[in-house]
């Protein structure tokens, strides 16, 4: 008989009657006991303790891990005379929970406890497998190898204990590296074993999987990965796993220039930390955090975050017990993101400082970090050819990542500009950007594409360089470019394939035809750029207000417009005007027609709704007729585009109500009645009531109408745009919402020359530096639509059946649609009462897109 065969049944005549597994009851069904007292007598009471151990089990899992180790070394000593089997179980959770408080080394201690005779087999794995946890933490893979081949004969068949094999399968992967790809086999099947039987084990597993991306760069695998793990750990109630989770999705995001979510998850995974005592994941959450407010420019901010995590990893370095690996490298990471602060302020004798500080702790992950800072420095303080040196040391290394590439030939650009070699420089930093866009072209979601291009800071770098070296039309050519990316399936052409002069010519040539003007704005950290375009010239204006600087504006005008404020209580809106309009106003004179390519928060606002001073104060709109677009591109030349249509009008809503979330809107009726009215009987589809599902779209050739109109509600996603959504009524599967992803992905292009979308929020919910506002308008735009109409804020019921019906009946006279759009919107400018105010006319926005 094999080795293996003996063992087994040795312990199975050692543990009598082989013991049947034990199954837990429900977490729904355990009532909280009160704590086991320092003297509490031995009970005999099997279920007791069995539910004393559930309990802790998933207070455990939940990351109580001091109170779960106190609570399970009085629960040892309660059952250590009289219940062996259970003082063993209490005394590996023990280890367990102290594993977990990075006492690894007491663990240990713990583990040398002999087994009890009679104690089944699943026990003596899990020794083993605690064990090994162990020899992880203390960064020794081989010991926690052994440990886990030396029980794996003991292993059960898999389809009779799936638990234990996905345990055993998640702390194998546990043993290989976690930036290679040797763990991934087995925390996959880890995760399928542990599906439908443990759910711990498997979002641990899936976040196992996610991490191991992230260290890969694998940003967007990862996410979705944590994504699963963060769903499984919500629905056991694991705050732990959560967090992680949350922790490692933050890091993910920041990696793909999607800010906005990478600073939510941040502060998401630090509350739980704080509430959990999770003193190690603390630390590092708080330089996610400090990261996040020191790319926003909030240094104060960043300093103050960078400041709590040193000081928490300095206490945990004055401990006696514990892995100081952690606290190192917080402490490193910190001193760099400091470094690198400084900096940007210009204190380099500081960079030396923190620099110097980093290095004495500095880990294998950080020295490239810390390499680019030294770069860094060297080209601050001009030390060129100590620069270049490093520079090609660095871009000659093997295993370069992508993220690293695309950096070092960024600043080998930088290098050659500042020693006045501008061709050399504009070669590198096309090659940077050429590496930059390669890595796009893999990303498996097209949000994670919009925000790595537009977010990062490819295009920005080669177009201040094009400013500097007074390029004007070739920056707008890149920045164009940057934009053809980021629109992808709306925009096949790639401007900046073309040569500038002719590029630009053709671009007025449009311009001239269409009597049209073109407001083009770029916002950098420190500088705002306006491209102004006519028939006849291209000129540049600059002004030194930084993006962050006007995201505070933006914000100030939003809450004047939401509390409706009057003409003379709004000066956030006369300060935009000021800024965005006074210094080109001359090529944009009373009558003028113009196209306003916007950027990062300046999607945010109307500009129509800005405030002119002179010569009396009034809104802009009263001037000028405006459309917005993402891109110079398409408008000029999408009013030349003729299609053939089967009938004029799809109008769909005026939904039954969902959900008790959103209520029914009692004037949608009358909207339809009104957009309606100016269209015969026999070009126009009507779908309403209980009808107006998201199928109905889907099936109603949407591809055929000149028009689609929508009225219902609409939700606004911040953290996934292509989640928002608009409201219908429910289908037989209790589906009612027309998701921005759906409509972007319809596999017929939609042809109509307006889409409106007359609901709150409809025009975006995501706003990216060239890739404009993501969401329900982006949607329709990218699925084909020519011209969009769209909310930015919610939109008030009552008014807008006049409103949209106004608009329609213009639009019946051959007006174009911004003609129409502003017509009907100077109607309630200049009527009575409080329909003046721009919160109820200027939340409408028409945006221009293929």
């Amino acid at each position: 008989m094999k080795v293996a065969g003996c063992l087994l049944l040795i312990l199975a005549i050692l543990s009598g009657c082989r013991q049947a597994t034990e199954v837990p009851a429900t977490r729904s069904q355990i009532a909280p006991l009160a704590p086991v007292k320092e003297q509490e007598p031995a009970r005999n009471n099997q279920a007791s303790w069995l539910a004393r151990h559930t309990e802790l089990q998933h207070k455990l899992e939940q990351g109580h891990y001091q109170e779960v180790a106190s609570e399970a070394e009085k629960a040892y000593s309660a059952t250590a005379g009289s219940e062996r089997l259970w003082a063993w179980k209490f005394r590996l959770l023990q280890a367990r929970a102290t594993i977990k408080e990075n006492q690894s080394k007491a663990a240990l201690a713990l583990l040398k406890m002999e087994p009890p005779p009679g104690l089944p087999i699943e026990d003596f794995v899990r020794k083993d497998i605690v064990f090994a946890e162990a020899m992880i933490v203390q960064k020794k893979p081989n010991d926690a190898l052994a440990a886990l081949n030396r029980v794996k004969p003991l292993l059960t068949s898999a389809s009779i204990n799936p638990v234990l094999n996905a345990e055993w399968l998640l702390w194998r992967g546990r043993c290989e590296s976690l930036s290679s790809e040797a763990g991934q086999t087995y925390f996959q099947q880890a995760a399928r074993l542990a599906h439908g039987n443990d759910k711990f084990i498997e979002a641990s597993a899936e976040g196992n999987m996610g991490a191991s991306l992230f260290e890969r760069q694998h940003f967007d695998e990862a996410i979705d990965h944590l994504k699963a793990a963060l769903v499984l750990a919500k629905e056991i109630d694991s705050p732990v796993r959560q967090e992680i989770a949350l922790g490692y999705m933050s890091q993910s995001y920041f990696e793909l220039g999607d800010y906005q979510k990478s600073e939510q998850y941040a502060h998401s995974s630090e509350r739980l930390t704080a509430e959990l005592g999770l003193i190690y994941h603390r630390m590092r959450r708080l330089v996610d955090i400090g990261r996040n407010e020191q790319n926003r420019g909030n240094y104060d901010d960043a300093m103050g975050y960078y400041l709590q995590a040193m000081s928490l990893a300095r206490k945990d370095l004055e401990k006696k017990d514990g892995d100081k690996d952690d606290s190192n490298d917080v402490l490193a990471r910190c001193l760099l993101d400091m470094a690198d602060m400084e900096l940007h302020r210009g204190n380099l004798d500081k960079v030396e400082d923190y620099s110097r500080q980093a290095a004495l702790t500095l880990k294998a992950d950080q020295a490239r970090r810390w390499q680019v800072i030294k770069i860094d420095l060297a080209l601050a303080r001009q030390n060129y050819s100590s620069a270049e040196e490093m520079l090609r040391s660095l871009l000659a290394e093997k295993n370069l990542t992508t993220k690293d590439r695309w950096l070092a030939q960024g600043r080998m650009a930088r290098l050659y500009e500042l020693q006045g070699q501008a061709n050399n420089a504009d070669r590198w930093y096309r090659m940077a950007l050429d590496t930059a866009v390669g890595a796009s072209a893999t990303l498996n979601h097209p949000e994670y594409k919009i925000s790595l291009l537009s977010n990062l800071p490819f295009y920005n770098n080669y177009i201040e360089f094009l400013i500097r070296s007074n390029q004007h039309s070739r920056a707008l050519q890149v920045a164009e470019s940057g934009r053809a990316k980021v629109l992808a399936k709306a925009s096949a052409h790639n401007p900046a394939a073309d040569n500038a002069t002719a590029w630009l010519s053709r671009i007025q040539n449009e311009l001239q035809r269409s009597g049209k003007v073109v407001l083009a704005y770029w916002a950098s950290s420190t500088q705002l750029y306006t491209w102004v375009v006519t028939p006849s010239k291209i000129q540049i204006v600059k002004q030194q207000y930084g993006s962050p600087e006007l995201e505070k504006l933006v914000q100030s005008y939003q809450k004047e417009i939401e509390l409706h404020n009057k003409l003379d209580e709004c000066p956030a809106g006369s300060k935009l005007y000021q800024i965005l309009v006074q210094p080109v106003q001359s090529f944009v004179p009373k009558g003028s027609h113009a196209i306003i390519v916007a950027d990062a928060s300046l999607y945010d606002i109307n500009f129509e709704s800005l405030i002119v001073t002179e010569p009396k104060p009034h809104y802009w709109i009263e001037d000028v007729e405006l459309e917005n677009a993402i891109s110079v591109q398409p408008v000029t030349t999408a009013s030349r585009q003729q299609s053939n249509y089967e009938k004029d009008l799809l109008a769909i809503g005026a939904p039954v109500q969902a959900s008790q979330e959103f209520s029914l809107l009692p004037h949608a009726p009358d909207e339809i009645k009104l957009v309606t009215s100016t269209f015969a009987a026999g070009q126009q589809r009507v779908i309403t009531a209980e009808q107006a599902t998201p199928q109905a779209f889907f099936n109603s050739n949407p591809d055929a109408y000149r028009y689609i109109h929508f009225v219902a509600h609409g939700t606004n996603v911040a953290l996934d745009p292509l989640e928002s959504a608009i409201i219908l009524s429910p289908d037989e599967n209790h589906s009612y919402k027309l998701y921005a992803r759906d409509i972007a992905n319809l596999k017929r292009p939609i042809r109509a020359q307006v889409v409106t979308i007359s609901s709150c929020n409809s025009a975006g919910s995501n706003t990216y530096e060239m890739g404009g506002l993501v969401g329900l308008s982006w949607a329709f735009t990218h699925a084909g639509a020519r011209q969009v109409v769209a909310a930015l804020w919610k939109v008030d019921d009552a008014t807008m059946p006049d409103l949209m019906g106004s608009f329609y009946r213009e639009m019946a006279k051959g007006k174009s649609t911004s003609e129409a759009l502003r017509d009907a919107k100077l109607v309630f400018l200049h009527s009575k009462g409080p329909r003046k105010r721009p919160y109820y006319w200027a939340t409408l926005q028409l945006y221009t897109g293929s």
